[in-house]
């Protein structure tokens, strides 16, 4: 990287370490793309790359206490990406025993509070969407999970494009809601990281 940037990055770390959530949405937009390509390679499977990108900011959020003292930060992020690649592969039992033994241990280990943290999140997450209406709930997953365009649901579910409008922004204000209520300090972030900054 030029050498402007890497200054101009360390200064963005130290915020972000200081829980400044304008500078962690700078890191976040500068690197996600390059970010879901390198796991998609990986993964080659959307899904699990959108997931394994949202779980690697979420935990370089909760770590955030470390990032000052970050020298290459390029690739800190960039292996804790691919612990998270190698971690859903354990997890599925997938060379299980040859990853355990050969793995490196991991520049950013996650103690057990914060890894309690991060299971909460996707839980409240995933919990506030299962609350919702049945019509609520399919219009957001689409609109979510599938990338579908409004007037692409509207046909699916034969309704209107302004009720599917209005479903979406119901949806919406019960996620966010549930968030702000679980996660009072850390919520707009989280709302970043997963993808649901249109809630903001």
């Amino acid at each position: 990287m030029h050498s402007s940037f890497e200054y101009d990055e360390k200064a963005l770390l130290v915020q972000v370490a200081a829980g400044n959530e304008s500078a962690f949405r700078s890191l976040f937009d500068a690197y996600r793309n390059r970010l879901y390509f390198f796991i998609f390679r990986l993964t080659l499977s959307k899904e699990v790359a959108e997931d394994v990108l949202q779980d690697t900011f979420l935990k370089i959020w909760l770590n955030r206490d470390n990032l000052d003292r970050v020298e290459h930060f390029n690739a800190y992020l960039f292996r804790v990406a691919q612990n998270g690649v190698l971690t859903g592969l354990r997890r599925k039992a997938v060379e299980a025993s040859i990853l355990q033994d050969n793995q490196d241990p991991s520049p950013l280990q996650i103690i057990p509070d914060q890894q309690l943290h991060y299971k909460q999140v996707k839980a409240t997450l995933q919990e506030a969407i299962e609350t919702l209406p049945p019509q609520q709930k399919k219009v957001f997953l689409l609109r979510r999970e599938e990338g579908r365009k409004i007037q692409e649901i509207a046909t699916l579910m034969n309704i209107s494009g302004l009720t599917v409008k209005k479903h979406l922004t119901a949806a919406q204000k019960t996620i966010r809601q549930a968030l702000e209520n679980s996660f009072p300090d850390d919520w707009a972030i989280l709302l970043i990281i997963l993808g649901l900054e249109k809630l903001l």
